[in-house]
């Protein structure tokens, strides 16, 4: 059974609405896109796969598939390591991707 008053409040336009209740929906679009606008940034500017010399290779695990990252010298020795294993290994073969991605030696 509908309630009294509630086909009139839900159809209010929002300009119709009191200015409390406007003032605070405004304050709360201008949090969220704040919120957004600061994630985002976060996210461009701490991204390690966007900085070069990184690697990033996906390799199977027992969850599903696991990542390797690395950069600077630490990619350099992972890249080194895979140099003598063979194509047929898809993890080798995805890690010589990587590396000449990165431009380190890889087959």
């Amino acid at each position: 059974m509908p309630l009294e008053g509630q086909w009139a409040r839900q159809t209010t336009p929002v300009a119709a609405l009191p200015q409390r209740v406007r003032r605070t929906v405004a304050i709360v679009v201008a949090i969220l896109a704040a919120a957004t606008a600061v994630t985002v940034g976060f996210a461009l500017l701490h991204s390690d796969s966007a900085k070069a010399g990184c690697i990033r290779v996906a390799m199977p695990s027992t969850m599903g598939a696991g990542y390797v990252h690395a950069c600077g010298d630490q990619a350099e020795r992972t890249c080194a390591g895979q140099l003598n294993r063979p194509e047929s290994d898809p993890f080798a073969r995805a890690a010589h991707a990587e590396c000449r991605r990165a431009g380190y030696p890889a087959p």
